[in-house]
This record gives structure tokens, C-alpha cells and sequence, in this order.
């Protein structure tokens, strides 16, 4: 079993719905207004993700949501990334 797996059955729907904006956005301030809550809290939810698939940067985390199919592309038209590949 891979070590980032451990903690991903964890992960919660606002939890994948962020993992969606941290892929889309270009900084913690763009995800926090498309979030509507503070930088600090965004930093905070991100740092609890890592902390539960056991990574330690936002490299590896993009590394572990990729292989788990925590976000994936929904198909059709309105193609666009969604936060629930994998209940």
C-alpha cells in the first residue's frame, strides 16, 4: 500500500473541491477568493491534506493526488477539473 494512500479515505469533499483550486489557481490568495475564506485558512486545509496522504510540499501532494485520481477532468463539453475522481 502506497504511504499517501493511508490517509486519503480522510479526505473530505471541501477537501477535494480545494485540491481542484490549488490545481487551477496560481497562488494561495487567488484560491482564497475563489473560496471565499482567509490565505491563512487555504494554508491551514492545504497543510492538513499533506499532513493526511503523508507528503511533505505541495510538489509530492500534486504527485499523490495525481496517482490516487483524487481530481481528475470531467468529459464532455464543459470539460473541467473536478474534485471527486475517486469517492
Amino acid at each position: 500500500m502506497n504511504s499517501s494512500m493511508g490517509g486519503a479515505h480522510l479526505l473530505t469533499q471541501e477537501d477535494r473541491d480545494l485540491l481542484v483550486l490549488l490545481a487551477e489557481c496560481t497562488s494561495d490568495e487567488q484560491i482564497a477568493r475563489r473560496a471565499l475564506m482567509s490565505v491563512r485558512t487555504v494554508r491551514r486545509r492545504i497543510a492538513r491534506i499533506m499532513a493526511l496522504l503523508s507528503v511533505n510540499n505541495r510538489y509530492a501532494l500534486g504527485i499523490a493526488v495525481s496517482s490516487l485520481d483524487l481530481v481528475a477532468y470531467r468529459e464532455g463539453a464543459d470539460k473541467a477539473l473536478v474534485g471527486s475522481a475517486r469517492p
